[in-house]
């Protein structure tokens, strides 16, 4: 005997267990209880993939504006030569490679700034030519001295004021050896890094080398864009002498953006939790649903249908309820998200953090992955409730032979 719903007729007919499944979907009402376990499945779905994803563009937002601080204050290629390579040389040979833009070298140590008879420790960073794009100016980028606007606020500075400075470095002189200091007009000040706890000194490369010497010294390779310094990178070292040292921007923020990377995934799993929770309601669900259908599961048992395609009608149930959630979650994903970016919702200590709101930024990957997951999720709880070995079949062979 043939299966039910099955035509002879020309046109395209949809499966039988998909009519009987959107059918049941139907006539749920009819079964208040049933109904109620169906719409707590379904709503715990949706809250679920609303709260996954609303977290994930929540920490997307925060992470793209804590990578747009550190990567705009990092430089795209860093290369340390070794001790006595000719710096000439190597600049010539790196200028040489394709899409390198431009090159300059820069040289990093210690020092105080002495003002008022006291000693404050600084980071003494020495450039060549313009004020570099790594040290946002508050104003003109002419060449000269440099300190972030939160230091020359503290201090009361302004352009034109003499800074004097000194480093590790020292010298010997009458009275003993005494550290290299330098007195040097202030040309401008620069914005302060969010997550520098010291403050920095910006010198010109002359003067830098003066205070502490040029066995720090580095180039920086600009090409323009994050992508092609990674491809870059590779040619640069072929074209070095042995022993320098290649690190792109990537290397420079490892720790930082493999840190990034883990809090994501580790939210992702802690908030899927309430996904996978709400999911299994399916199988109860499923369960009441099947034992509330055991006369009409044994007619069409009788009428010809296999257990296999009883098994699909409810595994389809399950899947339209899944993905009701998913769809619902989503777009209760889409007016949160909107809501609280536009309306800046959640606010922030401007003083304590980076930004001063809580932005949301939803990424088309993070979607897919979590209606994903979500639907295989469900599924798999589906198939528990409507194809665990002797569940549907007991039911059916009872019904049909009164067992």
């Amino acid at each position: 005997m043939s299966e039910p719903g099955r035509s002879g007729r020309g046109g395209w007919q949809a499966p039988w267990p998909l009519t009987v499944a959107w059918r049941y979907l139907r006539s749920g009402r009819k079964d208040s209880y049933v109904s109620f376990l169906s719409g707590v499945a379904v709503g715990g779905i949706a809250l679920g993939v609303a709260a996954l994803i609303l977290s994930l563009s929540a920490l997307n937002g925060l992470q793209r504006g804590l990578r747009a601080e550190v990567l705009g204050r990092t430089p795209e290629i860093e290369v340390e030569l070794p001790d006595g390579a000719d710096v000439t040389a190597a600049r010539r040979a790196i200028e040489g490679v394709d899409r390198v833009g431009r090159v300059t070298p820069r040289l990093r140590g210690n020092g105080w700034v002495l003002m008022a008879g006291s000693a404050r420790p600084v980071a003494i960073l020495g450039f060549e030519g313009e004020l570099p794009a790594t040290l946002p100016a508050t104003g003109d980028r002419v060449p000269g001295v440099y300190v972030s606007d939160r230091f020359a606020r503290l201090q009361g500075l302004s352009p034109g004021d003499l800074l004097e400075v000194a480093s590790t470095r020292s010298h010997l002189t009458p009275l003993g050896p005494m550290p290299r200091v330098r007195r040097l007009p202030l040309a401008g000040t620069f914005e302060h890094a969010a997550l520098e706890i010291r403050d920095s000194v910006a010198l010109p490369l002359a003067a830098a080398q003066d205070l502490i010497g040029a066995r720090s010294l580095h180039l920086v390779v600009e090409t323009g864009d994050l992508d092609v310094a990674l491809a870059v990178a590779g040619e640069l070292r072929q074209v070095l002498p042995p022993g320098s040292r290649v690190r792109t921007w990537r290397d420079l923020n490892g720790p930082l953006l493999l840190a990034l990377e883990l809090e994501k995934r580790l939210m992702f799993v802690a908030v899927f939790l309430i996904v996978l929770v709400a999911s299994l309601a399916l199988v109860s669900d499923l369960s009441l649903l099947i034992a509330s259908r055991r006369a009409e599961i044994g007619i069409l048992g009788t009428i010809g249908a296999a257990a296999a395609s009883l098994r699909a009608a409810f595994l389809a149930v399950g899947a339209f309820l899944a993905l009701g959630g998913v769809v619902a979650g989503s777009a209760l994903r889409w007016v949160l998200c909107l809501a609280f970016d536009r309306w800046s919702l959640i606010r922030l200590p401007g003083e304590a953090f980076l930004m001063d709101h809580v932005p949301f930024l939803v990424e088309p990957g993070d979607v897919a992955w979590v209606a994903a997951a979500t639907l295989g999720v469900a599924l798999v709880c589906c198939w528990i409730g409507a194809f665990v070995p002797g569940s549907l079949l007991t039911m059916a062979a009872g019904a049909i032979f009164g067992l």
